[in-house]
């Protein structure tokens, strides 16, 4: 239904500038990603997302990986299909482990202790509102993280919220490039 009140832009009538950020999305996908098109209804919300994204991506000392299973654990906390199935193959290309993004998808358990780690504690902060528990703190810790990795944590929480939410608010559609991907919500009980 939110699809039918937010329109979707293009970098030609996109309004307050916000157009560029449609336009680099284009060259980048070969296509607008429609969670884009209608988040340029605000220039303010398009240009916070894409800047603090940036500053994550290039800033933080996770990896590529990890930042996936990051951005992956935001996206199944906070419901947001077009996360989880963007995500999803972004780490098909980059040949990740089928295991974790199988495990990612479905809310499992990672095999491997570090990045469950991760994923342990994003969700902590995620569900306790910043709060994670001292007991999945610690286990962040003795993985092999930093305290800065776990403020880094917050970063990337709240730059995936931003989108997680404005994706939900406006009934964003999966892109066609994205559909064998599919995610619902109710995969994380399979």
């Amino acid at each position: 239904m939110s699809k039918e009140i937010f329109a979707k832009y293009t970098p030609e009538n996109a309004p307050d500038g916000a157009g560029v950020y449609l336009a680099g999305a284009q060259q980048q996908f070969g296509f607008i990603p429609d969670p884009m098109a209608r988040m340029a209804a605000s220039k303010s919300v398009i240009d916070g997302f894409m800047k603090a994204n940036t500053i994550f991506e290039q800033n933080t000392d996770f990896s590529p990986l990890e930042r996936e299973v990051l951005v992956m654990t935001v996206g199944r906390v906070n419901g947001c299909h077009y996360c989880m199935a963007m995500h999803s193959a972004i780490m098909t290309r980059m040949d990740a482990p089928p295991a974790v993004i199988k495990a990612l998808r479905s809310g499992k358990k990672l095999d491997d202790a570090k990045l469950e780690a991760l994923s342990q504690f994003t969700r902590s902060v995620l569900e306790n509102k910043g709060k994670a528990s001292e007991a999945t703190l610690r286990a962040f810790l003795a993985a092999g993280y930093t305290t800065r990795h776990a403020l880094d944590v917050v970063l990337g929480a709240g730059v995936y919220a931003i989108t997680t939410y404005a994706n939900r608010l406006t009934d964003a559609d999966l892109d066609p490039a994205f559909e064998a991907f599919r995610w619902e919500p109710s995969e994380a009980s399979k």
